[in-house]
This record gives structure tokens, sequence and C-alpha cells, in this order.
């Protein structure tokens, strides 16, 4: 809030705004203290709930989202190189894009 109110850094008018605000911590990390619950609490609850899809915790067991580019690889000269799949799209026999070898393309 205090970033979106045109306050940069976190020197001395960070500091002070965020003491206004009762936020406690490092001002690089702060965290919701006695004070901000204090005039927070009673909005919050005025508000209601708001209606939003789950949030899904941030966990290990989840897939990691991997590249989208996929790797081509000469089955001649061993060229590799990464494209996107669009590039790809319609081409059956795929060949090496250097001009001296010509081999087909091995994609995935």
């Amino acid at each position: 809030m205090i970033h979106a109110a045109g306050i940069r850094g976190h020197k001395k008018p960070f500091v002070d705004a965020m003491k206004a605000l009762g936020l406690i911590g490092k001002p690089t990390a702060t965290i919701a203290g006695d004070g901000w619950h204090k005039w927070a609490d009673p909005i919050i609850e005025s508000l209601g709930p708001l209606p939003h899809a789950p949030l899904e915790a941030l966990s290990s067991d989840k897939k990691k989202q991997t590249t989208r580019m996929i790797k081509c690889e000469c089955s001649d000269c061993g060229f590799t190189f990464r494209t996107a799949s669009k590039w790809l799209e319609g081409g059956s026999d795929l060949r090496c894009p250097d001009n001296d070898c010509r081999g087909l393309l091995n994609v995935g």
C-alpha cells in the first residue's frame, strides 16, 4: 500500500508510513502488527466474505512448469536449438538449418 501511494524505497518516509499504518518488522519485510489490526479488522469484517476461487497452497509436490521451448537436434551433425511448437507445426520431415548438412531433425 505504501509503495502504491508513491513512496519509493525503504528509508525514513517509508518507515514513517509503515509505523503510521501499524506495520511492524523490517521495512523490506513488514507484517501486520496490533496497530494494523486495530484499524483494518473492522473494515475487513464489514466487507464480509469475498467470493473468489480457491487458493492453491504452494507445495513441493506440485509439478513445476517446464519450458515451452522444444529442443530440436540434427540426426547427422548434432546441431541443436530450441523453438516454439508453432514453428514445428505441419512439418513431418524437418531438415537441419545448416546448409552444409541438411540432415533430419529429431524433435522433442
